[in-house]
């Protein structure tokens, strides 16, 4: 049962930092062609 938490947590956290990396690359893309 420890197992599948610790797995649900990494999986939380692979998700979050993809999202900050998506929101980076949209912020880095979007900026300059914006401004």
């Amino acid at each position: 049962c420890a197992v599948i938490v610790n797995y649900f947590k990494h999986v939380q956290r692979g998700r979050r930092a993809l999202s900050i990396l998506r929101l980076t690359l949209k912020l880095k893309w979007n900026g300059p062609l914006d401004s």
